[in-house]
C-alpha cells in the first residue's frame, strides 16, 4: 500500500493541465487555452509565460521553429502555433506513445521516441511522413540528446532496454549497455 500524501491526503484539484482541469497551483485552466504567468520563482528570474491545455495528457515537448511540438495520449504529436497553441497539425504514430521529441537543427529534422523503441525521425519543415525509421531498441526510448562536435550532430538514445545508443545519421555508431 502507498502511504498517504504529504498535507493530511487530500489531493489538490482533480488532474492534469488539460481541458479545464486545475493549472499550476491549483488555479482552474477553464478557457483551455494559453495563460499568462505571474511572477518569479523562488530560485531564480524563470518566469511561466503560458499554459497550453491540450485537452490531453501531454508526455513530451519540444520547440521546433516557430511551433512547439507536444507528444499527447492516444498516440499522436501535435504541432501548436508557438504563441497560442493553437493545433496546426499531427503526426500519427499508430499504437505508440511518444515518450520525448528531440530537435537536431543541423539536420533539419526532429526524432520522436516511443514506446516500442523505435525513433522516428521527421523533417522539421515537412513532418507529415517520417523520413526513416530507427530500430536498434527492444524497450521503449525514454530520452533523446544531441550534441554537435567538429561539425558533425551525434545523437544518443537511451532506453528501458538497459541501452544507451549514439547515432550518426540513421545508422547506430556505437552501443552503452548495462547502465
Amino acid at each position: 500500500a502507498r502511504p498517504p500524501p504529504k498535507g493530511g491526503g487530500k489531493k489538490r484539484g482533480g488532474g492534469n493541465l488539460a481541458g479545464g482541469g486545475p493549472s499550476a497551483g491549483g488555479r482552474p485552466n477553464a478557457g483551455g487555452g494559453p495563460k499568462a504567468g505571474r511572477g518569479k520563482t523562488a530560485g531564480g528570474a524563470e518566469k511561466l509565460l503560458q499554459t497550453v491545455a491540450s485537452g490531453r495528457g501531454i508526455r513530451t515537448c519540444a520547440k521546433v521553429g516557430d511551433s512547439v511540438w507536444t507528444g499527447e495520449r492516444h498516440d499522436q504529436v501535435t504541432m501548436r502555433e508557438l504563441k497560442s497553441g493553437a493545433a496546426q497539425g499531427t503526426l500519427d504514430l499508430q499504437t505508440n506513445l511518444a515518450w520525448c521529441i528531440l530537435v537536431v537543427p543541423a539536420r533539419g529534422e526532429v526524432w520522436v521516441g516511443t514506446q516500442d523503441g523505435v525513433i522516428h525521425v521527421h523533417s522539421s519543415s515537412a513532418p507529415r511522413e517520417p523520413l526513416r525509421e530507427l530500430r536498434q531498441h527492444c524497450g521503449g526510448v525514454y530520452c533523446l540528446v544531441a550534441s554537435t562536435a567538429a561539425g558533425s550532430a551525434i545523437a544518443f538514445s537511451g532506453s528501458n532496454d538497459f541501452t544507451c545508443n549514439a547515432w550518426d545519421a540513421s545508422a547506430a555508431i556505437g552501443l552503452f549497455a548495462g547502465h
